[in-house]
């Protein structure tokens, strides 16, 4: 007789080998990991800066929406991707994330009128709960020993991230207008898909068999985006 083990993990991510000890391997994974999770933090910094160029060339009173309408829709998502990322595996979700995160900056890069946009930016906030994946595929892809370190990397880099993006904003803004940081998002978000499909293997299923809790996510998700959506309209 035989017996199934007791865990529901599949799909198991690859060891390296030489566990406990960095690996070009696992440095190359690490980059692909921090690359878009940094990508965040700099999009925030450049897509404030943008606003303005925003209000000026549709001449909108509501220019606020460029950035709420990403937040709001990354806010509502959370919970859905954290189940998502343990039912079908965190390197499949975090590719669709970046796929719709780089599609959303390009369309509001193109977007002749205001209300596309924001359907840009809605699209895009869809990447936006990527952080959320990235440090827990550290635990599930990294040796028990290197997680701390890795994820301690990956945290402490959102300080360089912090000083270089008003810089790179303003040259942006200066030479391109507002359209040049939508570009330089869609491009930065394109070349962490590629990093995440070459560099980094499929995670453990946590919840395989399980199902999506959609009234849960629900009820989490929009109450905190009603949370969000009070704060952003504070002035009012």
């Amino acid at each position: 007789m035989t017996t199934s083990s007791s865990s529901p993990t599949v799909d198991h991510a690859p060891r390296d080998p030489a566990d406990g000890r960095w690996t070009p391997r696992l440095v190359l994974i690490l980059i692909a990991l921090a690359w878009p999770t940094q990508l965040l933090a700099a999009g925030g910094i450049l897509g404030a800066n943008a606003i303005a160029g925003v209000a000026q060339a549709f001449h909108t009173t509501q220019v606020v929406w460029f950035g709420l309408t990403l937040t709001l829709v990354s806010t509502l998502l959370t919970p859905f991707v954290i189940k998502l990322g343990d039912l079908y595996g965190k390197r499949r979700v975090m590719l669709a994330m970046t796929a719709l995160g780089a599609l959303g900056e390009l369309l509001a890069a193109l977007a002749g009128s205001f209300w596309l946009v924001l359907a840009g930016r809605a699209i895009a906030g869809f990447y936006g709960p990527f952080g959320a994946l990235s440090f827990a595929a550290v635990r599930d892809v990294f040796p028990a020993r290197l997680v701390k370190q890795a994820s301690g990397v990956m945290g402490s880099s959102v300080g360089l991230v912090a000083i270089v993006s008003p810089f790179l904003a303003g040259w942006l803004i200066d030479t391109w207008g507002y359209r040049g940081v939508l570009w330089f998002l869609a491009a930065a978000t394109a070349v962490a898909f590629a990093l995440i499909a070459l560099l980094v293997p499929e995670t453990p299923r946590h919840a395989f068999g399980s199902r999506l809790d959609w009234p849960g996510g629900l009820v989490l998700g929009g109450g905190l985006t009603a949370v969000v959506y009070a704060l952003g309209q504070g002035q009012s």
